[in-house]
């Protein structure tokens, strides 16, 4: 049984891409306050998230969009988004400024949402097909969505372990300095 897409669906959707552009502003109120470019245990830095976010928009997301958006009924062919993300290599890191990256994924995020409006209401149920298995164009929406949140929560992860880190420095820090003043 299928669900008709309507134009409450696309609405939703269009709410939770455009989500992404709030997210990067909220986070360059707090991005100079944490060790952006410094790698977690796991090897990745926020700066590597948020540059894998926009390489997804560009380089993954958007070309399917934009078939869409240009072509009339059909099936469109993709590789599954994992294969994309083990393939992808940051830039270097020393040469970037994160409130221009920042800016940058809020500028291509209103591009890619501005694609999405173009796309036809009928074009939204078209198949992707990603390695012979396939989902609605609708589908392949909501798992950028779901893609985007994921990336977002480990950056939120990652920023909140670096705030506390900073704060029991700072206690550390406050705790030797009594013992200096009193000894």
């Amino acid at each position: 049984m299928t669900l008709e897409f309507t134009r409450e669906h696309l609405d939703e959707i269009l709410e939770d891409i455009t989500y992404l552009q709030d997210e990067t502003e909220a986070l360059r109120y707090v991005i100079d306050t944490v060790p952006y470019d410094r790698a977690t245990p796991g090897g990745v830095s926020v700066i590597d998230k948020l540059l894998l976010l926009d390489y997804l928009q560009q380089d993954y997301y958007r070309p399917v969009f934009n078939s869409a958006a240009g072509r009339g009924p059909g099936t469109l062919k993709t590789e599954p988004v994992e294969k994309v993300i083990d393939r992808f290599k940051p830039e270097s890191e020393s040469s970037l400024d994160i409130l221009a990256l920042l800016k940058r994924i809020s500028k291509h995020r209103a591009s890619l949402v501005n694609i999405l409006e173009k796309i036809p209401l009928t074009e939204w149920e078209q198949q992707v097909v990603l390695n012979g298995k396939k989902e609605t164009l609708f589908q392949f929406a909501k798992n950028l969505v779901y893609r985007d949140r994921q990336i977002l929560r480990e950056i939120a992860s990652m920023v909140m372990d670096f705030q506390k880190e900073q704060e029991t420095q700072r206690g550390l820090q406050n705790r030797t300095n009594s013992r200096n003043d009193e000894g």
